[in-house]
């Protein structure tokens, strides 16, 4: 995900403060040969926030999701890398003008050196549980994900039986690729698929394959077995048989 998509909100959630939290996330790298680039596209999407929050857009968007009050608005940046010194500064303008509004600005890393894998797992499912809602007995978090291409979603058993499955959402989208990078090995390379069991908000078990997809999962493509080894090398011995046979007959 980047914040070049101006006219979208990509996450809407309420934090422990009761906070409205309108989040971005930039998986591009702030480096500064594309600095002009992603500094403009930075200030047309927190533009595009501010003009969310005091329209009264967003609070909308929060009573479609069943939140009727709230205690001000946070706009946050999340990304790997630093942001540059251009993005910082609009963001202190924010905190400098819009705080008598309620509106506030923040950047957060979710660099998988600064959060660690169980961090990340505990996002995943507080993620999961609030996209569930409350009615809810349990529910299994499944991805699969090779190279940039993969689908994920949770699937929820209700009290009263039933059976449905959840959109994942960009958020969670994001934590996941995370999750992949943090659980990178040299020797290993990385999981290609996982599993989280939420028996509750604060029970869950989590299982990560580096060699397997499920055959209820949808499957990888040829071009994506390739994507994944050139993305995350692994050792020789370390590629599945199955991979390696299917690379194999693709390329005879």
């Amino acid at each position: 995900m980047s914040v070049s998509e101006y006219n979208r909100i990509d996450q809407i959630f309420v934090s422990p403060e009761g906070r409205l939290v309108l989040a971005m996330s930039e998986e591009r790298p702030y480096r500064p040969e594309d600095s002009h680039v992603l500094d403009e596209d930075f200030r047309n999407k927190i533009n595009s926030y501010i003009h969310a929050a005091r329209s009264g857009h967003a609070h909308h968007l929060a009573r479609e999701n069943g939140v009727e009050n709230v205690n001000g608005i946070d706009i946050v940046l999340y990304s790997r890398t630093h942001p540059s010194a251009a993005v910082l500064r609009l963001i202190g303008r924010v905190n400098d003008e819009l705080s008598t509004e309620g509106i506030r600005a923040a950047w957060e890393s979710i660099a998988s050196e600064d959060l660690g894998i169980e961090v990340i797992e505990r996002a995943l499912v507080d993620e999961s549980v609030r996209l569930m809602g409350s009615e809810w007995k349990i529910a299994l978090m499944w991805v699969t994900l090779m190279g940039r291409d993969g689908a994920a979603g949770i699937q929820v058993e209700r009290h009263d039986g039933s059976i449905v499955n959840v959109q994942a959402s960009e958020g969670l989208l994001a934590l996941l690729s995370e999750h992949k990078r943090a659980f990178s090995d040299s020797r290993l390379g990385t999981w290609i698929s996982g599993q989280i069991l939420i028996n509750g908000e604060d029970i869950y078990r989590s299982q990560f394959s580096n060699s397997d997809v499920p055959e209820w999962m949808p499957q990888p493509t040829d071009d994506n077995l390739r994507e994944e080894l050139a993305m995350y090398p692994r050792e020789a011995g370390e590629v599945p048989v199955w991979v390696r046979e299917r690379i194999g007959s693709a390329q005879g």
